[in-house]
């Protein structure tokens, strides 16, 4: 586009009027041109630095499958981590109101005072509607994972992850009316939830078993309601729990009669938090991070080549 590298004397030109004109005005004066947004004329450059009120909207148009109309960056990284680590902005959509204009063009972005994004999506014929961007800020996730035994109370292997070992007898079997407290920090990081099978075996008596939230009140309800001598497996979906200053992610397992109990995580659900890509399975695991597998790249290529059997 020949007419942004045209004019570097105008842009000059324009600074060196703009500084004329300050300094031949008094200091309130001066005070105002230096408030005034910066202007250019249409079809030339905008002045680097300044505020630039544009009269319309400004389009930039290119033509190529591969070369991106604009591109931004920031070259500022903080490695060291002492602003939290990342990048510097490239680009920041400034927060002014609770919501995207819901007659928006199609495709229009914005962000709402919480610097949330928004996108404009035709959504039904000609109609728009505004919707929000599901960030790990205002969503969650479920993220399945390689079915991983966490506690098995049969053997000191499957006990490694119980912070209170006091609530187990000599056998290791969770003592009648006691609870368990299971850390979860090694494969889950700050999860919202957690998805599991819990198993209770060698019971001597009726009872139940309940599974929650790691530091909050144990609720009026069972997980597994069980008979004397009976092996019974129920599927649990549990909000899970930290401490300060640790553990990052756990869960707690009340019992109302001595059993041995064994737990398998299959799954959480994470927000900001985090799963252990060891975890994972192969194309999800790359996904949070980890080297794809040839598996998962494989899997990659074919999604990209095939088409759902209802299109």
């Amino acid at each position: 586009m020949a007419e942004i590298d045209e004019p570097t004397d105008r842009r000059r030109l324009l600074r060196r009027m703009g500084t004329l004109a300050a300094g031949a005005a008094g200091a309130g004066v001066a005070g105002a041109v230096a408030a005034t947004p910066a202007r250019a004329d249409d079809g030339q450059p905008v002045l680097q630095g300044r505020v630039n009120e544009a009269g319309g909207t400004t389009v930039i148009r290119s033509h190529g499958p591969n070369a991106p109309t604009l591109e931004l960056f920031n070259t500022f990284e903080d490695a060291v981590g002492t602003g939290g680590g990342g990048a510097g902005p490239s680009l920041r959509l400034r927060p002014l109101s609770d919501s995207l204009y819901d007659e928006a063009p199609a495709g229009s972005l914005s962000a709402d005072r919480l610097g949330i994004p928004w996108v404009s999506i035709q959504a039904f014929q000609e109609q728009t509607h505004s919707y929000q961007v599901h960030t790990d800020f205002n969503s969650t996730t479920t993220v399945p994972v390689v079915p991983t035994r966490v506690v098995d109370t049969r053997g000191a292997a499957g006990r490694t992850r119980i912070l209170n070992s006091s609530a187990l007898d000599s056998a290791g079997r969770l003592l009648k009316g006691q609870t368990m407290y299971v850390d979860l920090g090694d494969i889950a990081f700050f999860p919202e939830a957690v998805l599991l099978n819990a198993t209770v075996t060698g019971q001597g008596a009726a009872g139940y078993l309940t599974v929650h939230a790691y530091g909050s009140a144990r609720p009026g309800v069972a997980s597994i309601n069980y008979s004397p001598n009976e092996n019974l497996s129920n599927f649990v979906f549990t909000a899970s729990g930290e401490g300060w200053p640790s553990p990052d992610a756990a869960i707690s397992v009340y019992t109302s009669q001595l059993t041995h109990v064994v737990l398998d995580v299959v799954g959480f659900v994470v927000g900001t938090g985090g799963v252990n890509p060891d975890i994972m399975p192969g194309a999800l695991a790359s996904a949070g991070g980890a080297a794809p597998t040839d598996a998962a790249r494989r899997r990659e290529q074919e999604i990209r080549k095939r088409k759902p059997a209802w299109k």
